[in-house]
């Protein structure tokens, strides 16, 4: 999936792309127009089927 793919798919902007994956904007700038990485694209296809996207857990 590329980014304007997953911006389609959810119709939302990259600041609330970011704030629904709790990432920085500059993050998702960098992905440019290659392919997302693959954690993103499993955490874009939980949102877009109304499921909270799971985010890492620190390890202590």
């Amino acid at each position: 999936m590329k980014k304007s793919e997953a911006l389609e798919l959810l119709q939302c902007t990259v600041p609330e792309l970011a704030k629904l994956l709790k990432i920085s904007t500059e993050a998702i700038y960098k992905w440019g127009d290659r392919e997302i990485p693959i954690a993103r694209e499993y955490q874009i296809k939980d949102v877009a089927a109304g499921r909270k996207p799971l985010h890492q857990v620190a390890r202590s």
